[in-house]
Order: C-alpha cells, then structure tokens, then sequence
C-alpha cells in the first residue's frame, strides 16, 4: 500500500511540475520577454488597429507585475 502511494505521489508531483513549466514557456512564446518579442508582438507589428497594442501591452505588463514573465 504505501509504495502504491508514493507512486502516486510522485507521479502526482511530476504531472504538476511539468505543468507549471509548460504554462511559462507557452507564456514567453506567445508575450515574449521584451516588447514586441513573441508570437502576439509580431503579430502587433503588423497590425494597425491600437486596441490589439493596447490589448497585447497590458497583458505583458501583468505578467511582468505577477513575475510569471
């Protein structure tokens, strides 16, 4: 019983842990690190409409003020 729960446990803690790294690297992907890097900063460069810069700038700054960037 308790080696079928520490199975579980660190199969537990494994899922988790490759979770919360996936969640950052599909945030540094798609905001990048800097102004206008990643995936949404392209695509601002070739936009013309300010609502989408506006949009993009204040998600990055709220990833910033959360350190999850």
């Amino acid at each position: 019983m308790i080696p079928l729960l520490g199975t579980v446990l660190g199969a537990t803690a494994k899922t988790l842990l490759i979770s919360l790294l996936s969640e950052k690297v599909i945030i540094k992907v798609l905001v990048g690190k800097n102004e206008g890097d990643g995936l949404l900063g392209w695509l601002v460069k070739r936009s013309t409409n300010k609502l989408d810069d506006q949009l993009v700038h204040t998600i990055r700054e709220r990833l910033q003020e959360t350190g999850k960037l």
